[in-house]
């Protein structure tokens, strides 16, 4: 009998692989993303794997942070998945070759508007500190060193936060040369006990201009993007100023074998 075990409850592709428990090959999401080079919104209910994925993603297309200790080439994770001898392996070329900005707004579950502002000003701080290395960079300006600094020395203004993911997407593709790939996990996290406790207007209007202005405006410094979440959020509320958003559900046949199991998966499992 085979000595691996299920990975109940473990969301992080890295450690799957590393601490070999069974995985269920789903990296056909990736070069999904590269031939089209999309910002896809992929919307799935609760454990059908979109942390996974998302953490898989990530592993995929990192340049390994320089000021992050831990960091690692990640290649050998994909080695034997369907991604890594696809296409005679010319989807290898984009491992580990993009700056990525990947945040889970899972732990902004809030009561009230002044604690859920508190935890997005942390999460996109740590990301800042994530990519310390920009703060030493001879690509950056004296200003655009100054700014991210103040960003991730946690004396960021507000304004400073409402732009904090166009302008952080600005500074890796200036710092190197290759355009990043943003990863937003549970985007609909805030939202949802924003509407439960009373401060949705307030959420919404901060994610609206936080999101519109990196994938819209700031478009061109992006490689791509994917935003994952349960529920669809009316385009009305966040999305409205967005034309070149690709969404999908779980009532859409397409990528419906990238979440979740099919029966033949079931059957090997």
């Amino acid at each position: 009998m085979s000595n691996k075990i299920y990975p109940i409850g473990i969301q992080n592709f890295e450690k799957i692989r590393k601490d070999g428990y069974f995985y269920i090959d789903k990296t056909a999401l990736i070069y999904q993303m590269v031939k089209t080079g999309s910002y896809y919104f992929l919307s799935r209910p609760r454990r059908f794997g979109k942390s996974l994925n998302m953490t898989m993603l990530k592993s995929f297309f990192e340049i390994p942070p320089a000021s992050d200790p831990n960091a690692e080439d990640a290649a050998y994770l994909f080695e034997g998945l369907s991604i890594w001898d696809a296409d005679d392996g010319r989807y290898r070329e984009h491992q580990g070759a993009y700056p990525v900005i990947y945040i889970s707004f899972n732990p902004v579950k809030k009561q009230c508007w002044e604690d859920a502002w508190g935890a997005l000003n942390q999460l996109i701080v740590w990301e800042y500190i994530r990519h310390g290395y920009l703060s030493d960079s001879a690509e950056l300006n004296e200003q655009e060193r100054a700014y991210f600094d103040r960003v991730a020395g946690w004396e960021a203004a507000d304004g400073d936060i409402e732009s904090s993911l166009i302008n952080l997407t600005r500074l890796l593709f200036k710092h190197h040369g290759r355009r990043p790939v943003v990863l937003i996990d549970e985007y609909d996290a805030p939202v949802m006990a924003a509407r439960d406790t009373g401060y949705y207007d307030g959420m919404v209007s901060f994610l609206k201009g936080w999101l519109t202005a990196a994938l819209k405006d700031g478009g061109q410094a992006l490689a791509f993007a994917c935003l994952t979440g349960v529920q669809r959020i009316s385009k009305e509320s966040i999305f409205s100023d967005l034309n070149n958003l690709v969404v999908n559900t779980s009532l859409n046949a397409k990528y419906d074998e990238r979440y979740g199991f099919t029966e033949d998966e079931v059957r090997a499992l």
